[in-house]
């Protein structure tokens, strides 16, 4: 709705939302007065008495009658004098409204109109000029919150007026409060108000009105219900080994309430439902030794039954693992060459990977050639499997310069460290094969893998530079032991838990 007042009568000051800049001209014994607004495509005047006993007749800036009302007894008969425009009359509050409908633009709209109580007893007129553009935007108003909004929650409400060629006056009024709004530099105008909302306030109007040379407002309901409050932590950090505690506050008008079991997601995808520890208003959620199968989103959802309605909240808490790399598969392709791939997961950014070999650390050269990219891994959590980004680590040499080889790579991140050892009897017709996969990070389990063996060499995924990884600090993350593996691994006196030096 958007409405222009350039001018009030001097009883009517005391209105909430009227522009007092102009004041009408009063003539004869001073009991009438005239006031023009603009509101969509019509131009409103108002003539008002505060002893309305006689006709009202109104005059166009030319002195043409354009409209009348008889004689108030008994009964009031308006009429104008184009069909297309309109008047009415409340005699209650001495108020007469002519309505023209037609362009605010016409020059004829502009000059000074007059009304008349009685013939010529009281007299009012007031110049119209209509503004060929208004530079007003809004207002608006917006909440921070999605309605419908759960009673006992606090809502914030904005409303925002803009105008670079008008000072702006602009209130909001909402839940018994009504608040004025401050100009910033760019000529926007912003009134915010808090309040905590209660069940009993559904349904109730928030209002947002502006003045200056014309007057808009706004208005937005409120749409409240009882549903619960759900407080959740975002994001909860857990290192690799170590145990959580996620918490679910419900709070609110509540009556009858409870929880559902919490739901795990990985990525959107499903991954199992668990019943969380509920005290007093509470549901706890305990993970014992976070893994990498505990990464994901865990929504909580409470409920509240008001009389024979049910109303659902639903809250989530982000876990995120902090562990080393996990290597989900491993293969050795045979064919002029051999080539040594490891599929890992990694949450966090992974270190470049190392190849070992003899007690030493292998070079990316020609004769060891080592890439490492990015690819779409399967990965199980939980029992379901699904697809993720992961990486794979290769390392390509010579099948005539190896034998009976074992080859060691380490895999890094900040959060700790895995290796995976490759064995393979190239002399054997079986192809006879050993592998084991150990993790390093603060006396964390290690993982065993098996290794897959194909006839060809492809590499269907795409090379990334070793600016992709993060690099370590360090060129040599175990002690010497855990390097001779490469060459004394003996399958059945595998260490589960290694220190880092």
């Amino acid at each position: 709705m958007t409405s222009a007042y350039f001018l009030v009568c001097e009883h009517q000051k005391k209105a909430k939302w009227i522009d007092f800049a102009h004041i009408s001209q009063i003539h004869g014994n001073g009991n009438v007065c005239i006031s023009w607004s603009l509101y969509k495509e019509q131009l409103r005047i108002v003539c008002k008495t505060d002893n309305l006993h006689l006709a009202i007749i109104f005059c166009n800036p030319s002195g043409d009658e354009v409209a009348y009302c008889s004689v108030p007894f008994p009964k009031t008969e308006c009429h104008p004098s184009e069909k297309q425009n309109n008047i009415t009359q409340d005699i209650s509050s001495g108020e007469t409204l002519y309505v023209v409908k037609r362009t605010l633009s016409n020059h004829l709209l502009n000059g000074l109109w007059s009304c008349y109580h009685g013939f010529i007893l009281d007299k009012a007129s007031v110049e119209v000029i209509v503004p060929k553009s208004i530079d007003i935007t809004g207002p608006f108003i917006t909440s921070d919150k999605d309605f419908p909004l759960s009673a006992g929650s606090v809502v914030e409400l904005t409303c925002k007026t803009i105008s670079r060629d008008y000072v702006i006056e602009m209130y909001m009024n909402c839940l018994e409060t009504v608040v004025k709004s401050n100009r910033s530099n760019n000529g926007t105008y912003v009134a915010k108000l808090s309040k905590m909302v209660k069940s009993s306030d559904n349904g109730t109007m928030c209002k947002c009105k502006t003045s200056s040379v014309i007057t808009t407002s706004s208005s937005i309901k409120l749409h409240i219900i009882r549903a619960p409050i759900l407080d959740t932590i975002d994001m909860v950090f857990c290192n690799n080994t170590e145990s959580v505690i996620l918490s679910c506050r419900v709070s609110g008008e509540m009556s009858e309430f409870g929880f559902s079991p919490w739901v795990h997601r990985f990525h959107g995808t499903y991954i199992r439902s668990v019943a969380g520890n509920v005290t007093g208003n509470v549901s706890f959620l305990s993970i014992d030794s976070c893994n990498y199968e505990d990464n994901g989103e865990y929504i909580c959802e409470a409920w509240n039954k008001d009389s024979q309605q049910i109303f659902r909240q639903k809250s989530s808490t982000r876990v995120i693992v902090k562990g080393p790399p996990i290597v989900v598969d491993q293969t050795v392709t045979m064919s002029t060459t051999v080539t040594l791939s490891a599929k890992f997961l990694s949450m966090q950014s992974p270190h470049n990977p190392k190849w070992y070999h003899k007690n030493r650390l292998l070079p990316n050269s020609t004769r060891y050639h080592q890439n490492t990219s990015e690819n779409i891994i399967v990965i199980r959590m939980y029992g379901q499997i699904l697809t993720f980004n992961g990486y794979i680590a290769n390392l390509t040499v010579v099948k005539q310069d190896i034998g009976r080889f074992k080859f060691l790579l380490l895999l890094g991140n900040d959060f700790g460290t895995e290796k995976s050892i490759f064995e393979l009897n190239n002399h054997d017709n079986d192809s006879e094969r050993k592998s084991a996969s150990r993790a390093v990070y603060f006396a964390a389990a290690g993982q065993t893998n098996n290794v897959n063996i194909y006839d060809v060499t492809s590499s269907p995924y795409e090379e990334i530079n070793d600016g992709d990884l993060v690099p370590e600090h360090s060129n040599n993350l175990m002690n010497q032991s855990v390097v001779n593996d490469a060459d004394d691994y003996q399958e059945e006196d595998v260490r589960q838990y290694l220190e880092l030096e």
